[in-house]
């Protein structure tokens, strides 16, 4: 978008009544209580959605998103909660991402993106970015999915690739990746 069409819709969210964010010229956007909860609200249907097209009626994890993305802002908060209630509660949707619960809350992570692991470090995928398909289902070619381990064994210099070990030591598999794929894996740390 360009930037002046940015500004007004940015103008606009601060004039609804009540207003989605504090905004002032030149000096940025914040959301409100009130934009936050919104926020959260969408965030949660999205992530549902995308939980309930993976576990229900059989989606890839790679066709998600965009299906989510047409269907977030059509979801009643009674349908929500069938939807929660079928899956169990929920904590993360199909690409690791936490749902936020119903009263809005989110749970920090401690999650690093695996570019920035050291070399010798175990870590376990917690979630991966979902907006890409084609990376998705590259991503899953290599086993780098939720809950998977992998240790990073060598880090090239000048952005060279990162070859890491996927899976157990007594069976995985090699994979020499690139930066800019591993930005977009975010892990926890297993073991320094």
């Amino acid at each position: 978008m360009a930037p002046p069409a940015v500004s007004a819709m940015v103008k606009r969210l601060s004039q609804l009544a009540p207003p989605m964010v504090d905004y002032e010229s030149h000096h940025g956007v914040m959301l409100t209580e009130a934009g936050r909860s919104k926020s959260m609200k969408i965030i949660r249907h999205h992530r549902l959605l995308e939980t309930f097209l993976v576990k229900v009626l059989g989606y890839s994890w790679d066709e998600v998103h965009d299906e989510a993305e047409r269907l977030e802002h059509h979801v009643s908060e009674r349908l929500e909660e069938r939807i929660a209630d079928y899956l169990g509660h929920p904590e993360y949707d199909p690409h690791g991402a936490p749902i936020p619960t119903k009263e809005g809350y989110l749970p920090q992570d401690k999650c690093v993106s695996l570019n920035c692991v050291r070399e010798g470090q175990k870590v376990r995928v917690a979630r991966v970015e979902d907006e890409d398909r084609e990376k998705l289902r590259y991503l899953r070619s290599l086993g780098l999915v939720p809950d998977m381990e992998l240790k990073v064994m060598h880090i090239a210099p000048f952005d060279g690739p990162i070859d890491i070990w996927v899976g157990s030591e007594g069976g995985g598999n090699r994979h020499a990746i690139g930066v800019s794929l591993a930005e977009s894996v975010m892990v926890e740390v297993v073991e320094s």
